[in-house]
This record gives C-alpha cells, structure tokens and sequence, in this order.
C-alpha cells in the first residue's frame, strides 16, 4: 500500500516505502461518509453516543457509513487526545502502533494496560476513524468525544 503494508514484512512491520505516498480525498463530497459514536456500552447495537466514561483504562467505538458516494473499501481506527493526533495520550507514538486495521468491521476498544498510560480525568479523548477508498486515497473521521470523568 502507499503505507508501505504489504504481505511480505515481518510481523507488525513495514516494507520499504513505497514511490507513491497516501493522501487525503480533495473532494470529500464524492465519499461516503462515516459518522463515529462513541460508547461505554459495546453490547447494546443501538447504543446512544455517550460524552462520558468512568473508565480511565477503556475507549470504544461505534461508526456508520452513509450512503452515496465512492464507497469505503476498508477501515483504520486510532484514539487520542481532542485535538491532537491519533494516538496521542494514550499510546506510547514511538512505540506503539498507532492506526489499526479492521477491514469492513465498524467498532473497536482501546483497553490500556494497567501498568502502562491511564486516560486523564477530565480530558476528552476522540475516536479517529480513517475511510479507505482505493490503495491510496483516505479520508479522516473522528467522534465528538468523550470526557473522563
């Protein structure tokens, strides 16, 4: 891919990047859009958007595309800090992994460790959702938040 994933890189590594890089859709329009939820409760389907969590170690979330548009081929998802970059507060960003790859499937939770970074009380944190269109072409969603309480 324009990110350098290909089948042939060890385990959680990169191939050596490629000629062509990544970039953002300029017409956001002619895209399906994503609209991102962020939850506390995973097992309800129906899950309101939630704007507080109790939790200092879990993050989740829910998102939809609506119709029209190119359609999504694929999903990345991220979490961080409002107003920062993915990954940012809650993953170590020259450690971790920061976008992980979850194909066509729409929620994901970010457990942290408990021996590693807590989520700050009264920080909100987003979820970052990153729509694939082709090998090279994305477009970048995020929730509206969620503070810790």
């Amino acid at each position: 891919s324009c990110e350098g994933d290909c089948t042939c890189a060890p385990q959680n590594q990169k191939c050596d990047p490629p000629m062509a890089g990544c970039h953002t859709a300029t017409n956001r329009s002619e895209y399906q859009q994503v609209l991102v939820h962020d939850l506390t409760d995973m097992r309800s389907p129906v899950a309101a958007d939630t704007d507080v969590t109790l939790s200092q170690c879990t993050l989740a979330a829910r998102w939809e595309i609506l119709p029209g548009g190119i359609p999504v081929q694929r999903f990345e998802w991220s979490a961080g800090q409002e107003g920062e970059a993915a990954g940012t507060g809650v993953l170590d960003l020259n450690k971790d992994r920061i976008w992980y790859d979850v194909g066509l499937i729409t929620s994901a939770v970010l457990s942290l460790s408990r021996d590693g970074q807590q989520l700050q009380p009264h920080v909100t944190y987003v979820f970052h959702v990153r729509a694939w269109y082709s090998s090279d072409v994305y477009l970048d969603f995020q929730s509206d938040g969620v503070i810790t309480d």
